[in-house]
């Protein structure tokens, strides 16, 4: 180590990477090291317990690098019989590293997106990632930039009464601050707003200029946010919520997403929904949209997640470098004409009313605690 240090002057950080880095000769190797190299940053690991953090810390190391067994193409937990859930360990080697102003490497355990940002969540100051980048090439991406202006676009068709402002999150204060603007310069429009899944948030939106608040993250049958990004909400849940944050201020909300029968659409305007926004339900008919392939004397459409590969590629030109697809493309079989399942959804509606007792949707509120 000495003699690569002195070969390569401008080495910055050591990283000291054993299996096992609980034995006493790995700890005082630390020790050596740090003595002889007090201008580096030294990274130590693996390990998996907030004792032995706090010890490889007090001994030297800069950083911890935790883990033991999660790798994709580690097979310690199965040979040797020893590991650790890798969040748990990572939430007990961070609030060990923090108490110190030390720091920790979250190293495996992630198999798609939704792993790194729970890493994120944690504790962890970086994470490691291996198997999420075999197989490919190093390549780059464009970012894009959005044509048209919101206020070109109503100039252009004077007859519009709605505005939808849809993000997959928004809780960002730019979003919010955009839907400021967009009240102020367009009044009599009525703006909808979403999507999120908490009251405080809806509360703001209403406050801050929306009129209607769309409800939901990670629910769609082609959304795949919660295996991604590792964030989302139960949509009926989310929809009590903020319906009633809604109300208090004479708002609506639209239930986004979740419904994969017409009960799921009672659901959600029992659980206090003015819209129920559909989109599975309604892929495979001739009204929807979609390329109609033909396989094995069968009629299928293609139904894809507006976070897809897909839907970027058709609408932005290309995926972002910086960002992950949050959607998926699937076929689903050709069904025809749109009016029996528009009729069944109905049928379903007007049947939950019975049950409940419910003369209209909006009394039907109740259809939550009677289904509990």
């Amino acid at each position: 180590m000495r003699d690569i240090c002195a070969a390569v002057p401008e080495l910055d950080y050591i990283c000291i990477d054993v299996a096992n880095g609980y034995s006493e000769y790995f700890i005082e190797f630390i020790r050596k090291v740090r003595e002889e190299f007090p201008r580096h940053t030294v990274l130590a690991g693996n390990v998996v317990t907030g004792e032995i953090v706090e010890e490889l810390l007090l001994t030297g190391a800069d950083i911890v690098k935790v883990g033991i067994g999660p790798g994709s193409v580690c097979t310690t937990r199965k040979k040797a019989g020893v590991g650790y859930p890798q969040l748990s360990a990572t939430m007990e080697c961070a609030d060990a590293a923090h108490g110190l102003n030390g720091h920790v490497i979250s190293d495996g355990g992630c198999t798609n997106p939704g792993d790194v940002a729970k890493a994120f969540g944690g504790g962890a100051d970086f994470v490691m990632i291996g198997g999420l980048f075999a197989g490919h090439d190093q390549s780059g991406g464009e970012v894009i930039e959005k044509d048209g202006r919101l206020r070109d676009i109503c100039a252009a068709v004077p007859e519009l009464d709605y505005i939808c402002i849809d993000v997959a999150n928004g809780y960002s204060e730019h979003f919010i601050e955009f839907i400021r603007r967009v009240r102020e310069e367009f009044p009599r429009h009525t703006v909808l707003a979403g999507n999120v899944v908490t009251g405080e948030i809806v509360e703001e939106l209403l406050l801050t200029g929306a009129d209607i608040v769309k409800v939901g993250i990670g629910p769609g049958s082609v959304c795949t946010t919660r295996k991604k990004a590792g964030v989302g909400y139960p949509q009926l849940s989310a929809t009590m919520e903020c319906a009633d944050a809604a109300h208090g201020l004479n708002g609506h909300v639209i239930s986004d997403g979740g419904c994969t029968n017409p009960g799921d659409v009672a659901k959600a305007f029992g659980g206090g929904a003015d819209f129920v926004m559909i989109g599975g339900l309604f892929a495979g008919h001739d009204q929807s949209g979609g390329e109609v392939i033909e396989k094995d004397g069968r009629k299928f459409k293609l139904f894809y997640g507006m976070s897809s590969d897909t839907a970027m590629t058709k609408h932005q030109g290309s995926v972002a470098e910086y960002r992950s697809s949050e959607g998926k493309t699937i076929t689903i079989p050709y069904r025809g004409d749109v009016n029996a399942t528009v009729q069944d959804i109905l049928g379903g509606l007007r049947s939950a009313c019975t049950y409940t007792g419910a003369a209209k949707l909006k009394v039907s509120y109740c259809l939550p605690k009677e289904l509990n």
